[in-house]
């Protein structure tokens, strides 16, 4: 199972695993010698490719092995784990009210909540309001928009869905 970084193959590989479960982790963790250009490669914001699948490190840790050598160990979680980041949480937007003495409803507040309520909408345009309110920096822009899109050969929802959106 090759590891492919941005500066192309990591090797030499002294061991990896790459674990997927249904509805739950989906991570690959691996270990490499330190070498100094290795080193200077493989960062807390690097990004891995396993099988087509995107993983970002989440941790990285630089430790001596029972041979004393110097190893890299690379923790990382799957691209779509970004969502879950606290700066792309969404809140819902709800307003507060009063009526007047004539039965007129003024609102006087909101939560401040970054996503409000949509009635009537498409899929498409409840995923784009989502990803606007989140502000993640993916996807947006490929919502509302025409678009050409294909699969070739067999691929999982997740893994098209992850294309759609450009992560």
């Amino acid at each position: 199972m090759p590891i492919i970084g941005s500066f192309g193959v990591v090797e030499p590989v002294i061991s990896s695993e790459l674990r997927e479960s249904l509805n739950g982790e989906y991570t690959l963790d691996f270990e490499c010698p330190a070498t100094p250009y290795l080193r200077s490669k493989i960062k807390h914001d690097s990004t891995f490719t396993v099988n087509g699948q995107k993983f970002d490190v989440g941790n990285l840790t630089l430790a001596m092995n029972n041979e004393n050598v110097y190893t890299l160990k690379v923790e990382c979680d799957h691209i779509s784990y970004r969502l879950s980041r606290k700066e792309y949480d969404i809140t819902g937007y709800e307003e507060t009210t009063e009526t007047d003495d004539e039965g007129n409803v003024i609102v006087t507040g909101n939560n401040g909540g970054n996503f409000k309520p949509m009635v009537g909408a498409t899929g498409g345009e409840i995923l784009s309001a989502l990803l606007s309110a989140a502000g993640a920096p993916f996807g947006g822009s490929c919502i509302g928009s025409d678009l050409d899109f294909s699969v070739s050969g067999t691929r999982s929802c997740r893994e098209c869905i992850i294309d759609l959106l450009g992560m």
